[in-house]
């Protein structure tokens, strides 16, 4: 894509994809904690869109809806990536335009997390397995399921297995209408 920037003499949007790039590689880089502010993986995650929207151009609509209650609180690294990513593959396989919201929000002594997006959905089988894996804390079941969610999978693994019984997911999705994805999280702060 930086490239094709370049090749059309887009030296102002060449410089803003590899400044996002480049914010997003140090991100990841950083291996001292396995915790961070939702406000530096919403930091990385708008960084990631900003791409996704240079690629996608108006085929993608994006919000990110951020309560500054929820911004210094620590979660789990990485947890909401995969799941923006699916919002928008999904979102984008059904056509039109993909529309995904992302919301951060402190709820009594919970943090929610959630993706909302307009894609293909899930079934109720579909959601039930998956929540099911997630409950048997089962990583090699999870990974032998060969491209069936296997990203929504493993954030909830992931989340299962730090928080515990504190953690909490809430998927709501109905076919060709969308998906919501709901993490309820206990309140971290450093």
């Amino acid at each position: 894509m930086i490239s094709g920037l370049a090749a059309m003499k887009r030296e102002d949007l060449v410089m803003d994809a590899t400044e996002a790039l480049g914010k997003m590689m140090r991100y990841s880089l950083s291996l001292d904690t396995d915790l961070v502010q939702v406000s530096e993986e919403l930091g990385y995650i708008r960084d990631y869109l900003f791409l996704l929207k240079l690629r996608h151009e108006d085929h993608l609509m994006v919000e990110v809806r951020q309560d500054s209650a929820a911004d210094q609180l620590l979660i789990a690294k990485f947890i909401l990536q995969p799941l923006v990513e699916n919002a928008v593959k999904y979102s984008l396989e059904k056509g039109g335009i993909a529309e995904v919201a992302i919301t951060s929000s402190v709820c009594g002594e919970r943090l929610h997390l959630q993706i909302q997006d307009n894609g293909s959905g899930m079934t109720p089988e579909l959601i039930a397995s998956i929540l099911a894996d997630t409950e048997l804390r089962d990583s090699v079941g999870i990974l032998n399921h060969k491209g069936d969610s296997i990203g929504l999978r493993n954030v909830l693994s992931r989340c299962r297995l730090y928080y515990g019984e504190q953690f909490e997911a809430v998927l709501d999705s109905k076919l060709n209408t969308g998906t919501t994805i709901t993490l309820k999280l206990p309140l971290i702060e450093r």
